[in-house]
C-alpha cells in the first residue's frame, strides 16, 4: 500500500459530526468560491450566481465529507397578483427547514429559511424553493463571491395595488347607510385616497376597525 492510499484510508476512518463536515465543506469552498458567472437576459443586466452552480459546486464537496441535506417544507403561501401591463403574477413565500445530516454519525442540526418569488405561470414555487435552498446554502458554508457584489435580489417586479373586494364594497355601503355618508368620507379620508381603486385589500379591515374605534369613543364622549 502507498503512502497516499495509507493517507486516504485514515481519512475515510475518521468518523466528523455534523459541524465537522460542515467545516471541511467550508474549508474547500473558502479557496475557490462560487463566481458570479451567469448574466440576466432581461431588464437590468447584472451578473449572478444560480441555482445550479451551487448544486454544481457542493454535490462533490458533500458527498467528499459525507454531508447531507434533507429540506422539509413548513409552510407555503401564495397570493395572486397583477403585473403593471395588466397579466397575473403568482407572489409565492416558502418557509424551509434544511437538516444538516452527518454519514458518519448520524448527527443533524437544522436550519429555517424564507424564499419568495415571483412568476407570471406556473415556477413561481420553484422559483421560492430554489431561493430558499440557494441562500441557505450561501449561508451555511460562507461561500465567498467573486466578482460583481449584484445579485437576483434586486430583479423587481411592478405589481398593481390589490383592490378591496366586491363584498368589502358591499360592507361599507351598508356602513354608510347606518353612519350616513360622512361615514365613507371619513373612511377615504383616513385611508388618503380619493376611491376603492387604491385601497389595498388587506387594510381595508384594519382601517374599517380604527374609524369604528374613533366613532364608539366619539359617541362615549357626546354620552358622557
Amino acid at each position: 500500500m502507498t503512502e497516499t492510499q495509507k493517507k486516504q484510508e485514515t481519512v475515510e476512518k475518521i468518523k466528523m459530526n455534523v459541524y465537522q463536515c460542515i467545516n471541511a465543506v467550508q474549508a474547500e469552498l473558502a479557496k475557490t468560491g462560487i463566481g458570479k458567472d451567469r448574466k440576466t437576459t432581461g431588464g437590468t443586466i447584472y451578473s449572478f450566481r444560480g441555482i445550479d452552480d451551487i448544486y454544481n459546486a457542493l454535490s462533490q464537496l458533500m458527498a467528499k465529507h459525507g454531508l447531507c441535506i434533507i429540506p422539509v417544507l413548513k409552510e407555503r403561501n401564495v397570493i395572486e397578483r397583477q403585473s403593471k401591463g395588466g397579466g397575473a403574477l403568482f407572489y409565492t413565500t416558502v418557509t424551509m427547514d434544511y437538516q444538516l445530516v452527518s454519514a458518519h454519525d448520524s448527527s443533524s442540526v437544522t436550519m429555517t429559511i424564507a424564499g419568495e418569488a415571483m412568476d407570471s405561470s406556473d415556477k413561481a414555487t420553484n422559483k421560492a424553493l430554489s431561493a430558499a435552498y440557494k441562500y441557505a446554502c450561501l449561508q451555511i458554508f460562507c461561500i465567498p463571491v467573486k466578482g460583481e457584489t449584484v445579485d437576483s435580489e434586486n430583479e423587481n417586479h411592478e405589481v398593481k395595488l390589490a383592490t378591496v373586494t366586491e363584498e368589502q364594497e358591499m360592507e361599507l355601503c351598508a356602513r354608510a347607510e347606518k353612519h350616513g355618508q360622512e361615514y365613507v368620507a371619513k373612511f377615504l379620508k383616513y385611508m388618503k385616497v380619493e376611491g376603492f381603486d387604491r385601497i389595498l385589500a388587506n387594510d381595508y379591515s384594519k382601517a374599517v376597525r380604527a374609524l369604528d374605534k374613533k366613532n364608539e369613543a366619539s359617541k362615549g364622549s357626546s354620552n358622557g
